[in-house]
């Protein structure tokens, strides 16, 4: 039945277009030439309201959900208030921190679902309402007979909108209160989170003060209990015992996929493998090749950990701790061999951290731990950095980890120094977040290495494949690994950050710093809005560049273009997308783009009154790249100087000449002046050498012995045949013209010479002599005993 409701509903309102959609009248009343069709239609909307108000529409799953959400919102509000925040130690307000986010996250969640089911109520409603006015507006003017028909549909109608009204009012009075219920907790939610940041605030202000007596008083072992000890229970395990509760559909969809993908995953690893032992060749990678299962098991714990990236810290950690093993049996050689066993020394320290965390509410064993991690982790690092600072021929990796070390080692020893002097967090913190950055560090390692690995698969495939043509992927996976690694980069050091609780004040010192102006005049910008503009030129210049090498080196070559048609869209992809990054700069950086219609005006006068040579020669840029007249590599003589066409840019082509010199020419000259293409569509030269015998010779004999000669010289073109001619008779010899053909220009010269070579070489063995020339003199009036005198 509901199905004929909405077919007839979506079908009366074509038949009212096709009959001229009559209109109502001014007052909102219905024309009675419209109202048979509007019956119709109201009828079937009313239907269809009515059916949708009496199913199911159960508010109970968002009831239960707001219920349990209001329960932990109580529960938070008591254990986040001032007063007992200022006992918690730093790493509870952390928590803390993330909880009332959690719980935002949930609210905003369940928010979201209570107005997607109450839109179509609320419009529903609305529907009904306008409907049912506009009926009561007709009845009351159009003056239908109450004993009619038509008024008896009307009534039956306008009764069955208001029924239809009274069925909605029900559900969405109840969604209306879920969601004013929504609404109050997240406002405590928002007050919660601002209880907690300003004392985080507090706390990061007062970093360098004394909060607790220097350990060799004996009040330092003695030390009142915390206010997490007098609410009982760890903070963070609370937290993940609350959050594991919860159902997390992102990640049980990152579960499936990772369970899914680990046959394909060990298959494609050990298939791989086959391949290069049966090849015989090498890869840098067979690490990871020969490792599927460490390799899936770091893949699924990294991904779990950004799948529930906001989860518990402590949930966090546990996973970064079980990516021990995989991440020490996956890193790269070089990393191995500049760190060796020091990677278990490296997890120890990690779980020792942990276990400091999940004491942080015990003040004296919390104490006692970190101090003694501090002081292991500064004599290990220490120890490292010594034995690593007397090694010969250390590469840049070497020094650049050999600095991080040496850092960290500094911060550790200061970290033990604070805790024993009595600035137990900050002591608290350094340490912990030494060690978790180290530890965060090498797992980046790891994951480099896996990545560099996948991306190089294709390319160690070539060799299994090789009736294939081969994959133009080089430039690519250099640009996403590239890309890849910088991100590792990044996420570390904001890790590293974020851990020494220095990421929030370096983000509010550079938003101050961003909202500062500077400018000339009514020029104004500010600091945000430059760095910002040059931050996407940069990345503009880097995109087209990098997209520039992968058509030309790597996609356009595979499609068999006509030649030159991939320089061409390769150089005008480059130059589109550096204009599109500069305007998106231009945005980004609050320069309004409506204004360039003053900076485009004024480039017209310029253009009128000195930039004409300029203009002209971009637009021959264009044209060249068109038409395509010339092409790197190309063999050019233009005005006498001969070379190779090295690249064609907008406004000048380069021109390397055989001499070694640089020759940049206006694109405008190449298209106003002759210019000879040697290249433009094909490599072949003529070579044409002359050779002349002695008088004497039989002609035919020559011929025949030049003809021979020149065809059996190797890289002479078969196609066409070599032609020697007989061209005349000179002042000493017999003249001959080779003329041949060779497949590449730039062997015209040493074939030239060979050819000479080989043709003198063969006429000496036929004893055909080549002469040189010869004048006859003639004495005239010789004088008398000349002869004698001379």
């Amino acid at each position: 039945m509901r199905w004929c409701l909405a077919i007839i509903l979506a079908l009366v309102p074509l038949c009212v277009v096709a009959q001229g959609d009559a209109p109502a009248d001014a007052e909102g009343s219905i024309t009675l030439e419209a109202l048979p069709s509007r019956l119709l239609a109201d009828g079937a909307f009313v239907e269809i309201a009515a059916a949708e108000a009496g199913t199911t529409r159960s508010w109970s799953r968002a009831g239960a959900m707001i219920d349990a959400l209001t329960s932990d919102v109580e529960s938070l509000t008591v254990r986040t208030s001032p007063s007992v925040l200022e006992g918690l130690p730093l790493s509870a307000l952390v928590s803390f921190d993330r909880q009332w986010r959690f719980v935002g996250h949930r609210i905003a969640a369940v928010d979201g679902e209570i107005q997607d089911q109450l839109a179509p109520l609320a419009k529903d409603a609305q529907a009904l309402r306008e409907k049912r006015q506009a009926w009561e507006t007709t009845v009351q003017s159009a003056g239908l007979a109450p004993a009619s028909g038509l008024r008896a549909r009307v009534s039956a109608l306008q009764r069955a909108l208001h029924d239809a009204e009274r069925a909605l009012a029900t559900p969405l009075a109840e969604g209306l209160d879920l969601a004013e219920r929504a609404a109050r907790l997240a406002g405590a939610v928002e007050r919660g989170q601002g209880h907690v940041a300003r004392e985080l605030r507090r706390r990061d202000r007062g970093l360098a003060a004394l909060d607790s007596p220097p350990l060799w008083r004996a009040e330092a072992w003695r030390p009142p209990p915390t206010a997490a000890e007098r609410q009982g229970g760890n903070v963070e395990l609370d937290f993940l015992a609350r959050y594991e509760s919860v159902p997390h559909p992102m990640r049980n969809a990152a579960l499936a996929l990772l369970v899914l993908a680990l046959p394909f995953l060990v298959w494609g690893l050990r298939r791989t493998r086959r391949v290069l032992a049966a090849s015989g060749a090498s890869s840098a990678h067979l690490d990871v090749l020969s490792r599927p299962w460490s390799t899936w098991l770091l893949m699924a714990l990294v991904g779990l950990m950004l799948a529930q990236i906001d989860g518990p810290v402590l949930r966090t950690k546990l996973l970064m701790l079980l990516a021990l093993f995989p991440a020490m049996r996956l890193q790269p050689a070089d990393v191995r061999r500049l760190f060796g066993r020091w990677f278990y020394l490296a997890g120890g320290l990690f779980l020792v951290a942990i276990l400091a965390e999940l004491l942080a509410e015990s003040a004296l064993w919390h104490r006692l731990l970190v101090l003694a991690l501090a002081s292991a982790a500064s004599m290990v690092l220490g120890t490292w950095w010594v034995r690593q600072r007397g090694r010969d021929g250390r590469t840049r990796l070497d020094r650049t980890v050999a600095g991080v070390v040496l850092v960290f080692a500094a911060l550790s020893a200061v970290a033990a120094i604070a805790n024993a002097v009595g600035n137990v967090t900050l002591g608290s913190l350094v340490a912990l977040g030494v060690v978790e950055s180290i530890y965060v560090g090498l797992l980046a390692f790891a994951a480099a290495h896996v990545l560099t690995a996948f991306a190089a698969l294709p390319t160690l495939w070539r060799s299994r494949f090789v009736d294939q043509p081969p994959l133009h992927v080089g430039q690519l996976v250099a640009a996403v690994l590239a890309l890849l690694k910088l991100g590792l980069l990044a996420g570390w050091g904001l890790w590293t950050l974020d851990a020494l609780r220095l990421l929030d004040p370096m983000h509010d010192l550079a938003l101050r710093l961003g909202a500062v102006e500077v400018g000339i005049g009514e020029a104004q910008a500010t600091l945000a809005g430059i760095t910002i503009l040059v931050a996407v030129v940069v990345a503009s210049f880097w995109l087209s560049s990098t997209l520039r090498r992968i058509l030309a080196g790597d996609v356009l070559p595979a499609l068999r273009l006509p030649r030159g048609v991939g320089n061409s869209i390769a150089t005008l992809t480059h130059y589109a997308v550096l204009l599109v990054g500069f305007a998106f700069a231009l945005s980004a950086a609050g320069f309004e783009l409506s204004k360039l219609a003053i900076v485009l005006g004024a480039l017209g006068v310029g253009i009128g009154l000195g930039l004409q040579d300029v203009v002209r020669n971009f637009v021959s840029g264009l044209i060249l790249m068109v038409e395509r007249p010339l092409q790197p590599g190309d063999v050019v003589d233009l005005g006498g100087d001969v070379g190779k066409v090295r690249e064609i840019g907008m406004r000048a082509t380069t021109i390397s000449t055989y001499d070694g010199a640089e020759v940049v020419v206006p694109n405008g000259l190449l298209l106003a002046e002759k210019m000879t293409n040697w290249t433009l569509t094909s490599d072949r030269r003529r070579i044409e050498l002359t050779v002349g015998v002695a008088y004497g010779s039989d002609p035919r004999v020559v011929l025949a012995l030049l003809q021979k000669t020149t065809e059996q010289v190797p890289g002479v073109q078969t196609d066409p045949v070599p032609l020697v001619l007989f061209s005349g008779f000179g002042e000493s010899s017999l003249d001959f013209i080779i003329r041949a053909w060779t497949a590449r220009i730039d062997d015209a010269a040493l074939l030239r010479s060979e050819l000479g070579l080989a043709i003198h070489d063969a006429l000496a063995q036929a004893g055909i002599e080549i002469p040189f020339p010869q004048r006859d003199l003639r004495l005239r009036d010789w004088p008398p005993g000349g002869a004698a005198s001379v």
